[in-house]
């Protein structure tokens, strides 16, 4: 049932499952038409399927306090069952909670058009597993995160996104994905460091044209 109803969450799942390489590059039919999917989420899956459990869960235990409370009455204090049972409710909403803002920022499909590489299409699940889709301009995207499991940042909203590193249609779409995809610290630190040299090889260059320019200006003057 789920497969079936989340259509680019079926096709990797079972690639997956069949150890074969997971499709990318195909035509999104359910949007305008004209995005290719570059990149599938390994765990999109298994992430809906425990958002759809807890929420579950958290629906029972809210449904069941009251009959908990009840039944814990008649060998303790009524107040004492009913602690009890707000104290599973509360569990059980704290965990849901926190098990949404952790798989929040993880991305299950991301899709650009070939006529505008800069403008990336993602999706990401809701508190109940449903898709939520994003647009995101490569353009806006820092690696200033702030939180765990996120792999870039789009300050103007404010909203994290997690994509993996080395997954997807790197071999046509690898400039896009590397922009987006998890980085430890040592290769945020080294592009920091290779985007510094070559900032200052720009610099030295200016440098040098402008002093050409001024030594042939004098020449000419002479």
């Amino acid at each position: 049932m789920i497969a079936a109803d989340v259509p680019w969450l079926s096709a990797p799942a079972a690639a997956s499952e069949a150890g074969g390489e997971q499709p990318v590059a195909e035509k999104d039919t359910a949007g305008s038409g004209a995005l290719e999917t570059i990149y599938r989420g390994p765990l999109g899956r298994p992430i809906r399927a425990v958002k759809v459990f807890s929420v579950s869960s958290m629906v029972l235990t809210a449904v069941g306090s009251p009959a908990l409370a009840v039944l814990a009455s008649e060998h303790m204090p009524l107040q004492a069952g009913m602690a009890m049972a707000g104290g599973a409710m509360a569990v059980s909403a704290f965990t849901t909670s926190l098990l949404y803002w952790f798989t929040k920022p993880y991305v299950v499909n991301l899709s650009v058009d070939p006529a505008s590489p800069d403008v990336v299409h993602l999706t990401t699940l809701s508190l109940l597993g449903r898709p939520a889709k994003s647009v995101v301009h490569i353009d806006e995207v820092t690696r200033e995160l702030g939180r765990p499991f996120a792999s870039f940042q789009v300050p103007s909203t404010g909203d994290h996104y997690f994509v993996h590193a080395g997954v997807g249609d790197v071999e046509n779409w690898g400039h896009v994905l590397s922009k987006l995809a998890d980085m430890t610290k040592d290769d945020v630190d080294a592009s920091s460091a290779a985007a510094k040299v070559q900032s200052e090889i720009d610099a030295l260059s200016r440098s040098s044209e402008t002093s050409s320019v001024n030594s042939d200006t004098k020449s000419s003057a002479k």
